[in-house]
Order: C-alpha cells, then sequence, then structure tokens
C-alpha cells in the first residue's frame, strides 16, 4: 500500500473526506448524494447509498462499518472507491 492509499484509508477510517466535508470550508449546507438525496456522510457512501449496491456486493463489503477496515478488507475497501469514482474526492 502507498502513502496515498493509507491517507485514503485513514480518512474513510475517521470519516472526514473532501467529498463529504467541504461545505464546511464553503460556509453552506451538507452535500447532498446525487443518486439518492441523502447527506452525503462516509456511512453513507461505504453501507447505505442504493447506487452502490452492487459494487458492495462484488468485494464483500458489509453494513459493519469497524469490519470493513480490518486488515484483511482495507484493499477490498480502496478498490471499492476506485470502482465508485471517489477516490480521487477523498
Amino acid at each position: 500500500m502507498n502513502r496515498r492509499d493509507a491517507i485514503i484509508i485513514h480518512r474513510l477510517r475517521i470519516g472526514l473526506t473532501r467529498a463529504t466535508h467541504c461545505y464546511l470550508m464553503e460556509n453552506g449546507d451538507p452535500h447532498l448524494c446525487e443518486f439518492c438525496a441523502g447527506i452525503l456522510t462516509v456511512d453513507h457512501i461505504i453501507s447505505e447509498c442504493l447506487q452502490y449496491t452492487e459494487n458492495r456486493n462484488n468485494l464483500n463489503i458489509g453494513a459493519n462499518y469497524g469490519e470493513n477496515f480490518s486488515h484483511t478488507k482495507i484493499i477490498k475497501m480502496l478498490q471499492y472507491v476506485k470502482d465508485i469514482n471517489m477516490y480521487s474526492q477523498i
């Protein structure tokens, strides 16, 4: 795992990403998911958004947030955020 991947995993673990928290710097309202209009959070991206259900199922990403960051699933989490085109937004 390279440094960028480690940063991505860390940001996902703590729940702070550019995509989910940039509104704080803009003094605006939280961003909404473009697919289901839910508030855009890391938890929403990882386990709630119906748009990404197939991606989660293909990589065996479950609803248990903590379990998704176990040592054995970190590579799958990185692949997941790449597959849904969120890697550069984290």
